[in-house]
């Protein structure tokens, strides 16, 4: 586990010899670490920390990081050359690293995600059944922390490996697409056995599948590729989701009563909650201080959208300013109460540059 001594923020590097690494943790480490790719990219080019030179894994050593951009974000992992990590599993806690050891891993990260964003990010949800009233639809959202658009190709392939559907696009940041299969549009009768899935060949999106009734149109189901339900800090992202007039979409956010830093008490929570349209227009925001072992939520509910249609795609997300926090998801039934959906927080798949 590998803690920046200021701002705190942390990311986990697995080392497992004679194991790769796959690419959606690669993804992963980068997010939690709130680097963009284009400053991965711009790190590999550059320097190590504090100045120094960052040896390639040939040994060969690159220029150093020079320039008001190496400044920017300060307290954030953004300032590469002034990042100090502290290891929060070593033998003797709050040990820092060596600047040998920290190149060492800086190394080992840009190899591997260098490697990672050369290729295309396949996003697999799985073999789910549909009924002859459902429609399943992926979602791809681009990531507007980038200029960069996303090239995504949306597939529905049969259990037997037949491609049913597919289609590709362009998504502008922070806008959405999505392709829909109807169990009809199969030409199978009763159930449906479908593998979804998608690949970005550039840019960085989230991706979420959905399952929805024909009829009502409410979602029965909403899955985000790469759910991982542990405390986060920075922005918060959860993917495309739809919701009708009978729904009411609710993110909320636990702040855990345990230290998330090594060596520091529990703190409290600083969140931000956000319902954007899916041409990223702001529909509501909340923010809330949670103290550790306490809980908030921040519902949103069909009149404050303003909606003509049926149906609407949101994108909810939260920001987490102080603390860290772990967030869900849901959509309740308006008559019952039921949770009908729920979900946590979405990755990223990336393509090249």
């Amino acid at each position: 586990m590998l803690i920046h001594p200021e701002s705190k923020v942390r990311t986990s590097v697995p080392v497992h010899p004679g194991r790769t690494v796959k690419e959606p943790l690669l993804h992963a480490i980068v997010r939690d670490a709130n680097l963009s790719v284009e400053e991965f990219i711009e790190v590999r080019a550059g320097g190590g920390p504090d100045g120094g030179e960052l040896v390639s894994a040939a040994g060969t050593p690159r220029r150093q990081l020079s320039g008001p951009r190496d400044r920017r974000k300060q307290g954030s992992c953004r300032r590469v050359k002034e990042i100090r990590w502290k290891c929060a599993c070593c033998h003797e806690r709050g040990t820092t690293m060596t600047k040998t050891a920290h190149r060492s891993i800086q190394v080992v990260l840009l190899t591997l995600v260098t490697a990672a964003l050369g290729m295309a990010d396949v996003a697999h949800f799985g073999l789910i059944q549909i009924t002859p009233l459902e429609n399943a639809r992926l979602t791809a959202y681009c990531d507007d922390a980038s200029t960069t658009p996303c090239d995504i190709t949306f597939l529905f392939v049969h259990i037997s490996g037949r491609l049913l559907k597919q289609a590709s696009m362009t998504i502008q940041p922070g806008t959405s697409g999505f392709l829909d299969l109807p169990a009809a549009q199969t030409g199978i009768s009763g159930l449906v056995q479908i593998n979804p899935c998608w690949k970005v060949t550039r840019g960085s999106a989230l991706a979420s599948l959905e399952v929805f009734d024909l009829l009502t149109l409410r979602t029965r189901i909403l899955i985000n590729w790469g759910d991982r339900s542990v405390p986060r800090s920075g922005d918060v992202d959860f993917g495309m989701a739809g919701i009708t007039p009978f729904d009411t979409a609710r993110l909320s956010a636990f702040c855990p009563n345990e230290a998330t830093t090594p060596g520091a008490g529990p703190m409290a929570c600083d969140v931000t909650f956000n319902f954007h349209d899916a041409q990223g227009r702001v529909i509501k925001q909340s923010r809330m201080t949670l103290q550790p072992g306490t809980s908030g939520f921040a519902d949103l509910r069909w009149p404050e959208i303003g909606a003509t249609a049926r149906r609407v795609e949101l994108d909810p997300c939260w920001t987490v300013a102080g603390g860290m926090a772990v967030g869900t998801f849901a959509l309740i039934d308006n008559l019952t109460g039921l949770t009908i959906v729920q979900a946590y927080p979405a990755d990223l798949a990336s393509g090249a540059q």
